[in-house]
Formats: structure tokens, sequence, C-alpha cells
């Protein structure tokens, strides 16, 4: 769980996981969850919480691997919001997120022109126990909205951009 502060209007559009590990090949289920409130404070409660999406994914099978997940339907930060997400999996015997520990929850971690987030918590699917403080690892995609359009290189399409809040800075 972590804050997403918006710098402008975005939408995010989907996450790239760092897997710990997969050990399975029959796919490994994904859900994405928000919420307006101050996650610390509901990071047990999952009424507090609106599900945005959920899939599946085949993971190679080994340590340290790369996942993309898109959502369905872009989750809408106006400027000055700041919004609570929670990125699991639903199966950590098969599938496991990665995570660094963090110095300091609720402090900034990473930052770009546009979106700001916070060191957060890892928290056990699916919101039972947590661990803080914790630094999602992966990148959050987002494509920037101007005047109600989502076109951040003005050429009439709407061009997703990475935000790239791994550990260290890099993907690896």
């Amino acid at each position: 769980m972590f804050a997403l502060t918006a710098l402008n209007d975005v939408e995010i559009t989907g996450f790239q996981l760092y897997l710990s590990y997969g050990s399975t090949t029959t796919g490994c289920e994904w859900e994405v969850y928000t919420s307006a409130l101050d996650y610390t404070t509901v990071v047990n409660d999952s009424r507090q919480w609106t599900l945005v999406d959920t899939g599946t994914f085949t993971p190679p099978i080994g340590t340290n691997d790369l996942v993309d997940i898109e959502l369905l339907t872009p989750v809408s930060l106006a400027s000055g919001d700041i919004t609570s997400f929670y990125v699991t999996l639903t199966s950590s015997y098969s599938c496991g997120l990665n995570y660094t520990n963090g110095t300091s929850q609720g402090a900034l971690f990473a930052s770009d022109a546009n979106l700001e987030m916070d060191e957060g918590y890892g928290n056990v699917y699916s919101f039972t126990s947590y661990f803080s403080p914790r630094i999602f690892n992966g990148a959050i995609y987002y494509s920037v909205c101007e005047d109600g359009y989502l076109d951040e290189d003005e050429d009439g399409y709407g061009d997703p951009t990475t935000f790239d809040c791994h550990f260290e800075g890099t993907v690896v």
C-alpha cells in the first residue's frame, strides 16, 4: 500500500510488478484497489477500498522477474489528489511481490513533474497483516491529462508515461 499525490491531472493506466518468485505455470492473480482515505487508517479494513481491476498473468519461472499489468479502467487523479493504492497478488505461495524496506513510512520516495509516491506498507493478501515501512518496487504507468485530454506530447493522442519508482531508480 502506498499513496500517490497528483501534481497534475493524470490517469493511472497500469503497473509493472517486480516479482520475488514464480513457481506456477497456471497463472497468478492480481488485484488493484484504491481509497480516498489515508491507507494507514484503513490498512485492514477492506470496506474502505474500491476494487479497480483484477487479472491473471503467467509469471516467468524464477526470481526477480518483471510483469506488466494494464488497468482496463484507468484511475483518474486530479491535480492535488492524494489517493491510496493497494496492488496485490492473491497467492503468495506461487507468486510474490518484491518490496524494499523503507526508512520512514509516509516519507516521499519518488517523484517527477506529475506524481509523488510515498513509502508505504507491505500488506499480506487480503487486508491482513502488514509491514512498515515498505517501498513498492516496480513502475507506475500513467498518462498526463491536459485540459481534460490525455495528450502528453500534444499530438492529439494520449501517450503512456512511466513513473519509475523502483528502488535506486532502475527496473532490474
